[in-house]
Order: C-alpha cells, then structure tokens, then sequence
C-alpha cells in the first residue's frame, strides 16, 4: 500500500507490507527511509548518549500525537484504530482510518525500557510522576524478611501436607523453593530462614542473587528491525521486543494514559495513598483511600496486563487467524490480536513491563518452569523441566512477590498461590537465559536490622510511618505449628 501521512503528525507516516507489519520510518516526502526517524524518550540523567534527547526537548509532533491518543481512547476507538492498522477483519478494512491510525502511532514518542516516570510526563503521557520516585535509586533490595528463591534440600510430595511441599527437608530432592525469607548475613552469606527448617541455612549471596536479581534488558542480544535496534526477549520463540515499532509505541502509550489517574496517587515515601478527596473522593476514582502502595502498584500493573490483546492457539488456531490475528515475533504487533504461546506471551508482558519499572517501582524475572498437572497421585514433580513460562515482579520497595502468568489469565497472583501445590501448577525451576541479571549496587544489601520488610519504608526521609504488612503469608510464618 501506499504511504500515508497525516498533517497533524509531519515526517511520521509509516507503511504496512503484506503480512501486516511495519517496514519503516518515513519522512514527511513520503520516502522510506534506512534509519530510525523516531526521536526516543529518555531521563535527563541519560541525556548526551546515543539516540537520547534532553526532556525538554520533546517534539511537539510527538506531544500532540499523545494528545490525540487521549482523544481516541476517551472517545472509545481505540480498538477500532488498532483493527484498522493490522487489517484486522479483512478484506472490509476502512483504508482511510488505517492510514490515520497508522500515522497515529508512528508519531508517538518511543518509552524505553531506560526511561523514568520524567519521560511520561514530559511527554505528555502523565500529569504528574508518582512523588519521590527518584528516591527508589537508593533503596535496597535485600532486607530481612524478603521472600527468596533459594536452591536446598526440599520435601517433594505434592500430595502431603501443604505446609510441607517445597518445604526444607534433610536429604530430600534439591530444587529451588519460594519458601524462604532472608535473615541476616555473615561474611559473604545470607542467614536464610526456609520454611521446615529452625535454624537458618547459609547460603553465599551470590547464590542468592543469581535467583533473585532482576533480569537487565540491556544484556539482551540486540537484532536489528525495521525501525532501529530491538531486544531478544525469547530465544524459544524469537520475541522481539522494538521500542521504536509504533504499535509498541501504541501499546506503552496506552497502558501509560489508562493508569495516569493511579500514577497521581503515588508517594514513595508512604505507606499508603490517599485519593485526592478522602474516602469520598475514592468514590469517582480509581482505587480506594488509603490503600498500600503496593495495592495501586498493581492495579498499574494490571493495566499493562489487560492492554494487550493475545490469545492462546489452543483448538483450532486457523479460526483465531481466519480474520487477521497473526502469530508474530514483534513484541508491539503480538499485543494487538496476537496469536502466542505460553513463553511468547510471557515475552511479551516482559517486554511491556520494561519501560515502566524505574518509573513504578518493581523488578522483572522471567521464569522457566514445569507443571505438576501431568504428576501421577503419590508421584514426584520433576523440578527441572521447561513446561511453562512466566513473569515474576518484586515490587519496591515492600518486596513483595507476585507473578504473572497471562496464558492462564493470572496477575499478581501471590508465590504461594502460584507455587505451592496441584492448585498452583507450576514449579519456578530457573530463569530464562535470554539476558543476565542487573548488575548489584552498592545499596542493594541491607542486612544490619534497620531495615526489614516490616518497616521498609523508613528508608525515606519521613518517620513515624505505620508498620507495613508482611508480604509473607501465614502459611510461611506457622508452618512449623
């Protein structure tokens, strides 16, 4: 087809090749051009490497295409703007709103995964970002009472009692198990309390951190796509995670918009947030007055869930393709009626994840796994296959654990939950190889007792904050009863 450009958005037309998926940047001629066109948003921090531009210095092409965006999601025809530029329910597709919808996303501003909630905002994204958010740089990571992924000695039967699967078990099977919680440290260890166990295990922190650090995208084996550079995100599948696509751009922009009102009620040095308005506020809003952070954390998170349309190709997979759904390997083109399996979808939540976890707050894993459904009655789980695949998220800085697995339609599903047995169905056997793990800081431990996940938020300037809930579940804390 032709390329199309919109006046509103000068020098952002793009064109659609036959199988429905981007082939560049253009310029506002019309021509195709072989280099990326697209100016990214990156923090002022950044600002001076390669390809990143001060804050305030946002295109305004850019600022008014967000503003647009605004206006279709307001007025309910986005999914419409989405159908139209993939072609989605050919051959009746509206040419003239595709080349629009076209034109739309590819002026948008491109988040990546190194931005900060200051690229939101500047870009018109947000209001306002989430209030000493900056003050996340120098919070730790490692603090008693942090659930862990630790390797040890486990119980195996999963149809004993629940306090004991994956429990500590003298001379069982070794496995990695999530019931595990940090102490304290000595010398080059970790003092880590693991549930059927009363003396702590000591286990060397770089055991500890191989399974626990957030995975860093930039050690992703970067491809070149036709809008710039992209990011490996699977090696199962080939999952291209391209931050310049402007269906990615769409889909970051979109959850972004969705959660602006959540964003506003942020302060990373409380405990809990208060709708503007008290508790008769929370009743036009969204969210509730005084709820924890980490509750409006991951209604954020749910919202980057729910903006991406994938479906499983389970039955018969040419009726999901028959009017335009595609099984693709672009991150940004899977999330509008993409066809995935379970690590393909897991790829790409992992790659919508990315550009917000500096500006939210929360660390990324992606977990390998195997299932327990296929376990006969009285048999052992094997703990080292690759049955499935999903994603882990630590919000900071409570610590708190979830995963989410959107294949089986899960999000901020607890550990225990996840994992701890048939009902759960899965075992967080390793990490996918794809990229390595974010480097350590300096304050990423902190061991000495100020600190815990009873009072984490003490690490910021305000005192006299109410104690917070212990993310670790009740189950953990009496097993041994």
């Amino acid at each position: 087809m032709p390329i199309q450009n919109d006046p509103k958005f000068p020098g952002a037309g793009v064109r659609i090749n036959q199988g429905g998926t981007e082939t560049g940047n253009v310029t506002g001629t019309g021509n195709v051009t072989s280099t990326n066109q697209v100016t990214e948003v990156r923090p002022l921090s950044q600002a001076g490497a390669v390809g990143q531009v001060n804050m305030l210095e946002i295109p305004e092409a850019q600022k008014a295409a967000v503003k647009e965006l605004k206006n279709v999601i307001k007025q309910g025809k986005l999914t419409a703007y989405y159908d139209a530029a993939i072609g989605y329910g050919q051959p009746s597709v509206d040419k003239e709103l595709q080349a629009k919808a076209l034109a739309l996303f590819a002026a948008l501003p491109a988040i990546n995964p190194a931005a900060g909630a200051d690229s939101f905002v500047a870009s018109g994204l947000w209001t306002t970002a989430p209030r000493n958010i900056e003050l996340l740089e120098s919070v730790a990571r490692y603090i008693p009472g942090r659930q862990v992924l630790v390797k040890t000695t486990i119980d195996p039967n999963i149809d004993g009692p629940r306090s004991a699967f994956l429990a500590y078990k003298e001379g069982g099977t070794t496995a990695v198990t999530y019931r595990a919680q940090l102490l304290g440290e000595e010398g080059d260890k970790f003092l880590v309390k693991v549930d059927g166990r009363n003396e702590p295990l000591k286990v060397p922190k770089t055991e500890i951190f191989a399974l626990n650090q957030p995975l860093d995208l930039e050690t992703c084996r970067k491809v070149r796509t036709q809008n710039g550079t992209g990011y490996m995100v699977s090696d199962w599948w080939q999952n291209v995670a391209d931050y310049n696509s402007p269906l990615m751009k769409a889909k970051v922009a979109e959850a972004a918009i969705k959660m602006e009102e959540l964003v506003a009620k942020l302060d990373f040095t409380k405990p809990k947030v208060e709708t503007a308005g008290g508790a008769i506020g929370a009743l036009f809003g969204r969210g509730r007055s005084g709820e924890t952070m980490v509750e409006v954390q991951k209604q954020c998170l749910q919202i980057i869930h729910d903006v991406i349309d994938m479906k499983y190709p389970s039955g018969s997979p040419e009726q999901l393709s028959a009017r335009g759904r595609k099984h693709v390997s672009d991150c940004g083109q899977a999330a509008v009626r993409g066809i995935g399996m379970c690590r393909e979808q897991a790829s790409v939540m992992f790659a919508m994840l990315q550009p917000f976890t500096k500006a939210l707050g929360f660390d990324t894993q992606f977990i390998d796994g195997t299932c327990y459904r296929d376990v006969p009655r009285g048999g052992q789980p094997h703990f080292g296959g690759s049955d499935h695949g999903w994603v882990h998220v630590q919000y900071r800085p409570s610590t708190e654990l979830y995963i989410i697995d959107r294949t089986w339609g899960q999000v901020n599903v607890t550990a225990d939950s996840a994992y701890g047995g048939r009902m759960g169905d899965r075992h967080p056997g390793q990490l996918e190889n794809f990229a390595g793990n974010a480097k350590l800081k300096p304050n990423d431990v902190m061991m000495d007792g100020s600190i815990s996940v009873a009072n984490h938020t003490t690490q910021f300037s305000e005192q006299n904050l109410s104690r917070a809930a212990t993310h670790v579940s009740n189950t953990q804390w009496n097993n041994e009863q």
